[in-house]
């Protein structure tokens, strides 16, 4: 039973690691999305101040490519991202059921357990009852 709980508080603790995985990688995906949003949002006040000014207007184009190809670079990171967020959920889904097949096993011997004592305790008090009654008729 000892073994038994441990293999549960250890993949408990496995379970929440899985989490905090997901959870960071999650989190590292929406920066790089704020960030596309930053440069999607700068890319467009840099447009409006190319339009009012010539030497603006003749740098807007390389200035656009640069942002542009970082742009892509940060969506192959997200797309990575993606595919590593799928991984550690299905990583995280494996652990959790893990966990629940020995939380059940845990419970269905503890419930054994408290059965065959309770057997034991009413087999006592039976026998308890059996010799005060003999006690009370023999005499």
């Amino acid at each position: 039973m000892k073994a038994l709980a441990t293999l549960v508080r250890l993949h408990k603790q496995l379970v929440n690691e899985k989490r905090a995985e997901l959870t960071e990688i999650e989190v590292g995906r929406e920066a790089l999305r704020d960030q596309s949003d930053r440069l999607a949002a700068e890319v467009e006040s840099e447009k409006q101040f190319a339009a009012g000014s010539f030497e603006g207007g003749r740098s807007y184009p390389r200035y656009v490519r640069r942002i542009d190809a970082e742009r892509r670079v940060i969506a192959t990171e997200i797309a990575k991202l993606d595919a590593a967020i799928v991984e550690a959920g299905e990583a995280l889904a494996a652990a959790y059921q893990d966990l629940k097949k020995y939380e059940i096993t845990y419970d269905i011997r503890a419930g054994k357990l408290r059965a065959a004592a309770a057997k034991r305790d009413q087999a006592q008090l039976d026998e308890i009852a059996i010799t005060l009654h003999r006690r009370k008729h023999a005499g």
